[in-house]
Parts: C-alpha cells; structure tokens; sequence
C-alpha cells in the first residue's frame, strides 16, 4: 500500500494510480479470483479508490479462509481424530 503513496507524491495521483494498476496486474496473477481482481483495480481513478479495493479483497479473502478450509486444514483436522 505504502508504494502508491510514495509514486503519488513523485508523480501525482492520475499517472501513481496507472502505473500501479500493471504491479497489482502482475503480483495477482494466478491467484484465485485474479481477473476479478484486476476488473476492480483497473476501475480505480484515486488513491482512495485503490485503498478501498484492497481492503475489500482482504476482507473476501480472510472469509473465504474462515468458511472455506483449505485441504492442508482439513487433513490436520483428519490427523487429529486418528
């Protein structure tokens, strides 16, 4: 988060938010849900924008983690009941 803070002082808020928009491109690729990702960072126009579509895809991603075990939880749970 700290890197579109210190490129729009460098550069302003306009070429800071498209410059990063190609960084969140590259760092969610092969992630779950990537193309949603980038569909919802590529409409960011603000720093505001961005803080607010990160902390989004936080929030979804930590109840996927809550509802949705992964496979390495659900074997440690098995291992546990043997």
């Amino acid at each position: 988060m700290s890197s579109i803070y210190n490129v729009t002082k460098e550069k302003g808020e306009y070429t800071a938010t498209r410059e990063i928009r190609k960084h969140i491109a590259w760092y969610v690729k092969g992630m779950p849900n990537a193309t949603v990702i980038r569909d919802k960072i590529n409409s960011v126009e603000t720093e505001e924008d961005f803080k607010k579509a990160v902390d989004l895809y936080r929030k979804v991603e930590r109840e996927i983690e809550n509802n949705y075990p992964s496979k390495k939880n659900k074997k440690e749970k098995n291992r546990s009941k043997l």
